[in-house]
Parts: structure tokens; C-alpha cells; sequence
């Protein structure tokens, strides 16, 4: 991608420290599409103009400064109350050491899996699926696509800037 979080400076476009706001923005955008996945022409949208007027209003409604981190609950009661997000998409949250296997475990299964109950009449494992996962003041998008014949793929898309090459 030719973009990341905080690459363009401008308030208008500033998105530093904003993965809490861009992941799931990421995810909800997946949600609602149309296609599998999202493109990276649409990840960069989220990432360069969707999320920096949220991260403002955010911030701005906590009395944060404009680079401040923000807390993963805030985020979400924002994107539920801007009716960016509806209640009936939160599938739930999973807390611990992902480190753990019984904590993996749950996180695998909530991916593959979905809600347990859906009224589309799709199965859950044919359903579009994807979290935020927050770890170390980080968070990363996972999302499911699911294709027309029915296989399944994983997507995991940070905003942070890809490690520069050495050899270049």
C-alpha cells in the first residue's frame, strides 16, 4: 500500500495513532461491502481521509490532544453512537494472552464462526467476518472473505509503515 497511519501531516488528513479508529473502521467497511474484501485503494481511504475527522471528534470529545491514544471502549461506543457500527454487528470481545492457546482458541473461533445465531440464512462459516485486535497500544484488522465458491480467506492489515528493505 502507498500509504500508513500519520504519513500525511495535515489536520485534515493527520491519522497518528489512530489504528484504535482505523482497524475497526477497516472492518465495518469489509462488513458492508459489497465485494470478498476491500481493496487497497479502500484501506488507504480509511486510513488517509475516513479516519482522520473520527479521530478528531473523538479526541476532541475526550479533551484529547491531537496525537493522543485512545482507549479501544471509547472507540467503539463512538462508532455504535455515530451509527458508523450497529449493535447487532459486535459479535463480542475476547480478552487475555493471545499467547495463551485457549485464548487463541477463542479468537480462531470467533473468526471462523461468527455470531451463533444469524437470520440471513447464510451458515456462520459463509458469513463475512472481522475483529480489531488490540495488543501493546496496537491494533490490526483481521478480516474473512469468504468467495463466491465458498473457500475462505484471511486477511491481517496493520496501518503501521511496512519496515524498509535493506537492500534497498
Amino acid at each position: 500500500m502507498c500509504t500508513y497511519q500519520g504519513r500525511i501531516k495535515t489536520a485534515q488528513h493527520d491519522s497518528t495513532n489512530g489504528c484504535t479508529v482505523i482497524s475497526p473502521l477497516i472492518v465495518i467497511n469489509h462488513l458492508k461491502g459489497q465485494n470478498p474484501g476491500i481493496s487497497d485503494c479502500g484501506i488507504e481511504k480509511i486510513i488517509d481521509e475516513q479516519s482522520p475527522p473520527v479521530l478528531r471528534n473523538i479526541r476532541c470529545k475526550l479533551g484529547l490532544g491531537n496525537h493522543a491514544l485512545i482507549i479501544p471502549s471509547d472507540v467503539h461506543d463512538y462508532l455504535v453512537d455515530a451509527k458508523f457500527l450497529s449493535q447487532d454487528q459486535f459479535v463480542g470481545v475476547s480478552g487475555g494472552n493471545l499467547l495463551d492457546p485457549a485464548h487463541l482458541e477463542e479468537v480462531v473461533n470467533m473468526l471462523a464462526n461468527g455470531s451463533v445465531e444469524d437470520d440471513t440464512g447464510k451458515s456462520n462459516e459463509m458469513k463475512k467476518v472481522g475483529v480489531a485486535l488490540f495488543f501493546h497500544e496496537h491494533v490490526v484488522s483481521i478480516i474473512k472473505m469468504v468467495l463466491p465458491q465458498g473457500d475462505c480467506w484471511y486477511d491481517l492489515i496493520d496501518s503501521m509503515p511496512a519496515p524498509k528493505n535493506n537492500s534497498d
